[in-house]
């Protein structure tokens, strides 16, 4: 194991190291291998298959596939060097990096999702693990469908802000993009950014500012209302 992992450069993530195309397309279902038992646990591999339901998913603009997962190294946060797998801090689920597609800060700067206003997006989420459950998260955006458990095949959900996805699941989103700027993917258990788990997701376009003006304005009343209540503060 390399710092490669505390500088964000990818050894796994994808052919081109973004995040956008597929790692792993299969079809159908039967024809899938067993399970191969993972046996380097505090190790990052990064690899999201997806099994295409008859007649696929509605079409969206852009498919992005994001991971999560921690790596556990004797090395504190963002050492440099060669670092040195720590079997005690694995037993003890007590990580130094979280990261996305097997690298700290993976998903920013060059390697950033990127999309434009007006487009749909979605992202396939899974996460590696070994131990840590996700509360996945769009900071300035909502979830116009999601794909639960890993199912494509059941009613999505719609209008959701946080998913939660455990060790060895994974969920699909869908998001309708209304306004240009970087939106950031994070674990709402918000710490772990600090440990190299944020991503951006760079939306670039024209504004939209009747979207941020309210539909019903403020009348007499409820202006000399709200002025009272702040004279009572």
């Amino acid at each position: 194991m390399t710092s490669a992992i505390a500088a964000g450069s990818h050894d796994h993530p994808t052919e081109n190291g973004s995040a956008e195309a597929p790692l792993d397309v299969v079809r159908p279902a039967r024809d899938l291998a067993p399970p191969i038992a993972r046996t380097e646990p505090a190790t990052v591999a990064v690899k999201l298959d997806t099994v295409e339901v008859t007649g696929g998913l509605p079409p969206v603009d852009h498919e992005f596939y994001v991971t999560q997962g921690e790596v556990y190294t004797s090395q504190p946060y963002g050492s440099k060097g060669k670092l040195t797998e720590s079997v005690e801090r694995l037993l003890d689920e007590e990580p130094e990096y979280y990261v996305f597609n097997g690298a700290a800060n993976a998903l920013a700067g060059d390697n950033a999702l990127t999309a434009k206003v007006g487009e749909t997006v979605r992202i396939y989420f899974g996460v590696d693990g070994p131990n840590k459950t996700s509360s996945f998260h769009v900071i300035g955006e909502i979830f116009d469908k999601v794909y639960q458990l890993a199912s494509l095949t059941t009613e999505p959900l719609s209008d959701v802000q946080t998913i939660t996805v455990p060790p060895g699941g994974a969920a699909a989103v869908d998001m309708k993009l209304d306004v240009p700027g970087e939106y950031v993917l994070v674990d709402h258990a918000l710490s772990r950014a600090a440990r190299g788990l944020v991503g951006k997701l760079v939306v670039s376009g024209e504004n939209r500012a009747e979207l941020f003006q309210s539909a019903t304005p403020a009348t007499a009343e409820v202006e000399h209302s709200e002025h009272s209540a702040h004279r009572l503060d």
